[in-house]
């Protein structure tokens, strides 16, 4: 059956047949009853259009970037509509975790590498392994750390704070990540201005190779600087809210 129409006994020719549903109104309950099928009609629309706009179709570059980042789309949907600055501070985050999975995945390729070659007879273990493996632990720890505490995972003691009321809690975390905040600025200070004199004086490391000291020590006042940025938002996102998730992610400034 349609919709709009009623069935109706068609009289001699003993069949049934369909007429539209307004048949026999005045025009103002014909005018009523249309109004309201459009009324439906629309409304079913929209609720079409809304639900096929809540989940656009994503491309492929966009599915594998999600799935390297490890960012999932509710964090992308959140991102959108934060400003151009906490848009930027979150991917360089995300851009220095990645860069930390990959230097895992060349430290256990190079050790293994170099322990498979130290087997083999006719060849000489790599004598860049070693060094290599060591500035990577440095590089590792600075760039995977500010991603782990905005996903509040780095180790924290709550043998004082767990017996206080939500209210003391609360202005326990947020003292506590302005503190931070300040101890990683001063450090990123100091750190900084030792990468600057070695570039200008040109120092080097030998261990193994030979490779400039400011190519290794750089990556100390970039940690803290995105960790000391991290703590001061998570300050302010728990002063903003009144409240500190398990996770900083889900609040975001």
């Amino acid at each position: 059956m349609r919709a709009g129409w009623v069935p109706a006994y068609g009289g001699n020719d003993g069949e049934w047949g369909e007429i539209p549903a307004y048949a026999g109104m005045t025009v103002m309950g014909r005018r009523t009853l249309e109004a309201r099928v459009g009324a439906r009609a629309g409304m079913a629309d929209a609720v079409d259009t809304t639900q096929g706009a809540s989940e656009p179709p994503r491309s492929a570059a966009v599915r594998l970037v999600t799935l390297l980042m490890d960012v999932s789309a509710a964090e992308l949907r959140r991102r959108a509509r934060s400003p151009w600055p906490a848009r930027i501070f979150d991917w360089a985050i995300d851009l220095s975790a990645f860069a930390g999975a990959l230097i895992v995945l060349y430290v256990a390729a190079a050790i293994g590498a170099n322990v498979l070659l130290r087997t083999l007879p006719w060849t000489d273990p790599l004598n860049w392994t070693y060094p290599t493996t060591e500035f990577s632990l440095l590089y590792l720890t600075f760039l995977a750390a500010p991603i782990v505490l905005r996903r509040e995972g780095h180790v924290r003691m709550t043998a004082i704070t767990e017996r206080l009321n939500s209210e003391t809690r609360l202005w326990f975390y947020i003292i506590g990540s302005v503190f931070s905040a300040i101890v990683c600025g001063v450090l990123c200070w100091y750190t900084f201005s030792k990468t600057l004199e070695e570039i200008q004086s040109g120092a080097t490391l030998l261990q193994g190779i030979e490779v400039d000291r400011a190519a290794v020590t750089w990556v100390i006042p970039y940690g803290f600087t995105l960790l000391g940025i991290q703590f001061l938002r998570m300050a302010i996102n728990a002063l903003r809210t009144r409240a500190y998730a398990a996770g900083a992610e889900e609040a975001g400034v």
